[in-house]
């Protein structure tokens, strides 16, 4: 369906619990996916009573207002979500990013 879609050059967030399980059918050199978890890691923050889930708070909502790169910005999220979860002993999501080479997107360390 992207593909159809014509649109060339993508960027694809997705904040999900397991949402690194699409980073294999999606992420290509035209096409950055970040993810809020690794494949079998869940993501945090999804109570009726926060307005942001952890991954949206960290990377919407902090980073992206700092930095206008998708990818310092997820680098930034990625430190700031991995504080949240250790201070509250919580299982880290481990958040992705790939793909977007072609993007001119710079490569990080991903764990």
């Amino acid at each position: 369906m992207l593909d159809d879609s014509g649109i060339r050059r993508r960027v694809i967030v997705i904040s999900a619990c397991h949402s690194g399980s699409f980073i294999r059918a999606l992420a290509n050199p035209t096409t950055l996916v970040i993810t809020a978890a690794r494949a079998d890691r869940s993501s945090f923050g999804c109570e009726d009573r926060r307005r942001w889930t952890y991954f949206g708070d960290a990377y919407f909502n902090q980073a992206l207002r700092q930095d206008m790169s998708f990818t310092r910005a997820f680098d930034k999220a990625r430190r700031l979500i991995t504080l949240w979860e250790t201070t509250e002993r919580l299982v880290p999501s481990l958040p992705q990013m790939a793909g977007g080479e072609a993007l001119g997107a710079p490569r990080l360390n991903m764990n």
